[in-house]
């Protein structure tokens, strides 16, 4: 169950992206300045998700949950940066997201008030606004990604690699994964994910 749980964020990452390029360096790079502000770094929340997307009675709720908490204890990890508060922006994209306004509204809302530039400030809590948004399905995911504008395939990418985590591989429509597997011959998604999972169960 876990070894097709992460295959699907490795598919649907891929799906979201368009593009196999390396991932950019907003989803991995802490940002860092000497400044002595407040300590703020994202990239523990997606990952955190991730991990807690794959608990085997994990709700979206609770997934989310994982990312505020990991982002709120990057504050305490690494060199600090002058900026806003990740775990806060991620709570306002998802309270944004669970909005009664028609989609596209929303959406507007995330680009207006979250932003969906390379800042790590921006794209991280879209990421989340948009899983939210999607009910944690992958492939919507996806779509409401792509509609962003902006850095929209780094948002995607996370987004869509925690749906996808926390849906499973039944989530992805089959003529998807084909498409995927065509185009990128040289990618074993299966090894892949199977390196992750081992990596994850070591780790847990």
């Amino acid at each position: 169950m876990k070894l097709a749980k992460l295959w699907a964020g490795v598919v649907v990452a891929l799906l979201a992206a368009l593009s196999v390029a390396p991932a950019r360096a907003s989803l991995v790079t802490e940002q860092r300045s000497p400044s002595t502000s407040p300590l703020v770094v994202s990239p523990a929340g997606p990952y955190a998700t991730i991990a807690a997307a794959l608990a085997e009675n994990a709700t979206l709720d609770s997934v989310i949950a994982g990312g505020v908490e990991a982002a709120r204890l990057g504050r305490t990890l690494a060199p600090t940066w002058m900026g806003a508060s990740i775990p806060h922006r991620i709570q306002l994209a998802v309270q944004i997201a669970k909005g009664e306004q028609p989609a596209q509204e929303r959406l507007q809302q995330i680009h207006d008030l979250i932003g969906t530039t390379l800042a790590i400030s921006e794209s991280v809590p879209a990421a989340f606004g948009v899983l939210a948004m999607a009910e944690g399905d992958p492939v919507q995911a996806a779509i409401y990604a792509a509609a962003l504008s902006g850095d929209a395939d780094t948002i995607g990418a996370m987004a869509c690699a925690i749906a996808g985590t926390w849906r499973g591989a039944d989530a992805i429509p089959a003529q998807h994964v084909a498409k995927l597997r065509t185009v990128n011959p040289e990618l074993d998604f299966d090894r892949v994910a199977a390196g992750l999972t081992e990596l994850a169960l070591r780790n847990q």
